[in-house]
């Protein structure tokens, strides 16, 4: 799951390096986030990963024991969790660092 995660901040560092950038409402302390559809397009894979994965399990109970259905289960978990996450950084740090 680690490797998968640090895969996915990866893509999600680069991934996230095109999208529009947090900004400051005038006025006001809130962050604004302007619309981007890479995040719900994640979010939705993630969901469909992480389902079909779970319905497998379900069907077939014996999957837990398997080495590699848990090997896949871990890195594909990873990479769509660090994707997100990844953007996330992306986007947090890039915006500290402009607001200094």
């Amino acid at each position: 799951m680690l490797a998968g995660l640090m895969i996915g901040v990866g893509v999600g560092w680069l991934l996230w390096r095109a999208t529009p950038r947090l900004k400051i409402k005038e006025g006001t302390d809130l962050i604004i986030l302007p619309s981007t559809r890479l995040t719900l397009t994640f979010i939705l894979i993630a969901f469909v990963i992480k389902f079909t994965l779970i319905v497998f399990l379900k069907i077939e109970p014996d999957l837990k024991y398997a080495f590699d259905f848990n090997l896949l289960f871990g890195l594909l978990s990873g990479f769509t969790g660090g994707v997100l996450w990844g953007g996330t950084l992306n986007l947090y740090t890039t915006f500290r660092k402009n607001s200094n």
